[in-house]
């Protein structure tokens, strides 16, 4: 007893016998060791709370404040003893852990009182080895086989389409001998990519001034595309029917919008930034968000209350601008020849959640290599920081060796097997391989993530341009957000998914809600990467909610689902553009109408 009195005292400076006592007894109580209980006084002194008490050294009171958070723990873990353990399940492989990127212990200590609070402690027993397995890449055809990732091996339906939209077109993979070589995709920017830039240094009146700034350019918009003279200040009293334009915003700011608490922001040139409560107790229909900007027509008779009688809709975009020849070359030309585009979407994560194994992306590169689409587009994350194994410190590797041996590698083959197919790689903010985890991001780092030569990066959101089609692609789950902030009125059933993407459309931006939604981490000073400066022909905005292919404004909105669905396999989409028909002098449109021609399938993996 003397040598574990004399390292509770050394470990933890104590002078004062009665609290090296109470110490001793905490000790004796859980049968732990000095070391052990040193480590679990440091995690308690380092809570923000306890940091501002300035506690440093233990004392009888503080003690009995850790003996009970430890009794609490200890409960908790023996209740838990009697369930099967996930740990053990997972560790299970027919040859070891072929990737190396779980930890491995072999040897257990003998008193499983000392094991117990070792593992409520996370440190190992100094007798108790940790075996650290190096990556092996060429390993990667063995998987894991604990019961989820045997489920999904063993799954009885593979790639069943669940959903078409323009059905009634042919798919390439469907069509004749003539059609199936690939075809040639030039890939271009059709708006300027996001570079490095720091982050986390806005300040408050640079927010406010570029917000202020999104409200006048949509007043601009309107007023041209509704030929309306001038906008009245809202706030203000007024016995005639005006025309207003501002950001809707909630009441209470720590508060859920509803129909009771719609405010009005103006902008300060229009109303010095003043907020008005909107009525819209008036309207057949609406649908608003926090963010939107919106152009209003009612009237305030107190200067309090604007009872709102008509929203004007905003104008899309311009759409991109392609002349005959431009057009026939990249439907007809030498290397196209009337062949259609087959394009793949999918968007991660890419790997369940209780092992890395990564078996939905590669049995979607093996079916891929097999049918060589034209277009391969990977949306991140790829390595998530909210994938259970990462988040809770059971993987030795770093992410970007996770990354180079469970993706890169796999790029590696499939590009030998498909070298043709162009591989467009899109970053997400949960990727633990990107150091930008706020929206918008620049595109990843190719070199030190060992990704082969050819494989496109793109920033996020990016638009670009494929032959004649402009694809829009935001990564962020922006249509669940609205969903959940949104309130809306109307007089028939209507599509929801729809609505919200267009709300997407109409305020030109990839991320038009503010404040944005908890877990969304907004730089706003880049908002011009945000914004959409061409309506796209194909707008992908990968979520959790239900996968979907519409068309919502003569723009095919593209929902491919995630690859992986925690412990099952989820969606991804496959999309044929067919070439524009000819006319009978053997020339094309100048209108493209992609949404006529495209043919989009949701496939579950």
């Amino acid at each position: 007893m003397s040598a574990l009195r004399e390292e509770l005292a050394q470990g933890l400076h104590l002078q004062d016998a009665q609290v090296i006592h109470d110490a001793v007894a905490i000790c004796r109580q859980y049968n732990l060791k000095a070391r052990d209980l040193v480590l679990k006084w440091e995690a308690f002194a380092l809570r923000p709370v306890n940091m501002e008490r300035n506690v440093s050294v233990p004392t009888s009171d503080l003690l009995r404040q850790l003996n009970g958070e430890i009794q609490r723990d200890f409960e908790n873990a023996v209740q838990n003893k009697t369930k099967p353990s996930v740990n053990k399940s997972r560790l299970q492989t027919r040859g070891g852990d072929p990737s190396g990127l779980l930890r491995s212990n072999n040897n257990f200590t003998k008193d499983p009182i000392q094991d117990l609070m070792s593992e409520l402690s996370g440190v190992q027993s100094l007798n108790t080895p940790i075996e650290r397995i190096p990556i092996a890449v060429s390993e990667l055809g063995t998987t894991i086989t604990s019961k989820t990732t045997q489920r999904f091996s063993e799954r009885s339906v593979r790639n069943k389409v669940e959903e078409s939209l323009n059905g009634h077109l042919s798919r390439k993979t469907d069509m004749g001998e003539e059609f199936r070589d690939q075809s040639r995709c030039e890939i271009s920017l059709a708006q300027e990519q996001t570079d490095r830039y720091r982050y986390m240094f806005e300040k408050i009146s640079e927010r406010a001034e570029i917000i202020d700034d999104r409200i006048e350019y949509f007043a601009e918009v309107v007023m041209e595309h509704h030929n309306i003279q001038e906008f009245a200040n809202p706030t203000r009293a007024n016995q005639s029917n005006i025309m207003a334009v501002g950001r809707i915003c909630c009441e209470d700011a720590a508060g859920k919008l509803n129909e009771q608490s719609v405010v009005l922001e103006t902008s300060r040139s229009m109303g010095m930034g003043k907020r008005v409560k909107l009525m819209l107790g008036n309207l057949p229909e609406y649908s608003v968000f926090p963010g939107q900007i919106v152009t209003l027509n009612g009237v305030n008779n107190s200067g309090k209350l604007l009872t709102v009688s008509e929203v004007l809709p905003i104008p899309l975009p311009s759409l991109a601008v392609h002349d005959a020849a431009e057009l026939y070359e990249y439907n007809y030309g030498e290397k196209m020849q009337g062949k259609p585009i087959d394009m793949c979407i999918a968007a991660g994560p890419y790997t369940l959640d209780d092992d890395l194994s990564y078996l939905p992306l590669e049995d979607l590169l093996q079916t891929m290599a097999s049918e060589q689409p034209d277009i391969l587009m990977l949306l991140g994350p790829f390595v998530p920081g909210s994938h259970p194994l990462l988040q809770n410190g059971e993987v030795d590797a770093s992410p970007v060796d996770v990354f180079r041996s469970q993706v890169s590698a796999r790029l590696q083959r499939f590009i030998q097997q498909s070298p043709a197919t162009r591989i467009l790689l899109v970053p997400h903010s949960d990727d633990l391989i990107h150091e930008y985890a706020v929206f918008p991001q620049p595109a990843m780092p190719s070199k030190e993530l060992g990704l082969p030569k050819g494989v496109v990066m793109l920033s996020n959101p990016s638009m670009i341009r494929i032959n004649e089609m402009v694809v829009g692609i935001g990564n962020i789950d922006i249509l669940f957000n609205l969903g959940l902030e949104e309130i809306s009125r109307s007089k028939e059933a209507s599509d929801r998914l729809a609505r919200l993407t267009r709300h997407i459309l109409q305020q030109r931006s990839f991320y038009p809600m503010f404040p944005p939604a908890l877990g969304d981490n907004l730089d706003l000073l880049q908002m011009p990467h945000i914004q959409m400066d061409v309506t796209p022909d194909i707008l992908i905005l990968p979520s959790r909610l239900k996968s979907f292919a519409k068309i919502v404004d003569s723009v095919v909105c593209i929902n491919p689902g995630y690859l992986s669905k925690k412990q099952s396999g989820g969606t991804f989409a496959r999309a044929t553009i067919h070439p524009l028909q000819l006319a009978s002098d053997g020339s094309v449109g100048v209108e493209g109408k992609i949404w006529e021609r495209a043919r989009v399938d949701l496939i579950k993996i």
